[in-house]
């Protein structure tokens, strides 16, 4: 192994920085620019994207915990409470209905078992992404952004405190916890 090997994701992150940055200022798409050089990257330089994975991660960690914190400083908990039966209903609905007839729709037609859909339906929405994609209609303007942010948030939490913790059980169950 080569003496600058830790070096390689730091180097990544700068590159894929600059390049969202030189494209947004140009008028083009920075993440589609950084996904196509992340594609061309791995395809091309697969060693140096080797290298670079095991600091991408921990760099993904840091900026999900970031990014959480920050959209939580956003939601106002009394406007929670006041949207907590919505709220519980979206998540129900997404959690029993929605997301397992979709992840049925998706991944019957491709052969997966049902024990591998059930998982995949479980999974639920966890991450920043949706909480992020909920602040779209608040950055819109629209006039009841907010509580479609806020729903979104109750939504995620729900998932997390929910569906995370009984992943795992819920593996072995299926039978689908092998490494």
């Amino acid at each position: 192994a080569d003496d600058h090997d830790g070096l390689a994701a730091l180097l990544l992150a700068a590159l894929g920085f600059l390049l969202f940055a030189v494209t947004n200022r140009s008028g083009g798409s920075g993440f589609l620019a950084v996904y196509i050089a992340g594609l061309l990257v791995r395809h091309r330089a697969g060693r140096v994207a080797a290298l670079g994975l095991p600091g991408l991660n921990g760099y993904t960690w840091l900026a999900q915990a970031v990014l959480f914190l920050l959209l939580g400083l956003l939601v106002t908990p009394h406007e929670v409470w006041r949207l907590i039966g919505p709220a519980l209903l979206v998540a129900a609905g997404l959690m029993f209905i929605a997301r397992p007839a979709a992840v049925l729709l998706c991944l019957a037609p491709l052969g997966f078992d049902w024990r591998s859909q059930c998982f995949v339906a479980w999974s639920g929405l966890r991450g920043a992404v949706p909480i992020v994609l909920a602040i779209y209609p608040v950055l819109a303007g629209l006039p009841d952004g907010w509580r479609c942010f806020d729903v979104a948030f109750v939504v995620v939490l729900l998932s997390l405190l929910i569906q995370g913790p009984t992943l795992a059980p819920l593996a072995r169950w299926l039978g689908l916890n092998q490494p």
